[in-house]
């Protein structure tokens, strides 16, 4: 089971697939200010929507800037309190599979890519418009 989850400025969205290509489960709520709390949320969130199976691979979305070769989001100007918190971490610890921590825009923009508006092109641009805007 795979899972992506999408962290923005006003809500978090989690889905699952089992093959990268559909959604099987999904779910939505408010984004949380505060970072123990919200990622308590999304543990429980990642609990639903894989109904109990353990996820082997994570991808999640940060609005902000992060660090390439930690993983931690530096900066998310809309959850300040999510700043340079090891996201992967806190992930691997409660399920020990492949996590990734992304720029939410640079995955929007491959989604895009392979499976949008940008899948039968060569080149794809992308304009992130969120809450951040």
């Amino acid at each position: 089971m795979k899972v992506v989850i999408d962290v923005g400025g006003s809500y978090i969205r989690v889905v699952s697939s089992r093959d990268g290509k559909r959604f099987l489960n999904k779910d939505r709520f408010s984004s949380e200010k505060d970072f123990s709390t919200g990622i308590a949320r999304i543990i429980a969130s990642i609990t639903r929507v894989c109904s109990g199976e353990s996820p082997s691979q994570i991808v999640i979305g940060i609005p902000g800037t992060i660090d390439h070769d930690t993983q931690k989001p530096l900066v998310v100007p809309q959850l300040p309190s999510w700043n340079n918190r090891d996201i992967k971490g806190e992930l691997f610890r409660e399920y020990r599979s492949r996590i990734s921590v992304v720029n939410d825009a640079e995955l929007g923009a491959l989604g895009e890519a392979i499976f949008g508006a940008g899948k039968e092109h060569r080149i794809v641009g992308y304009l992130a418009a969120g809450t951040g805007i």
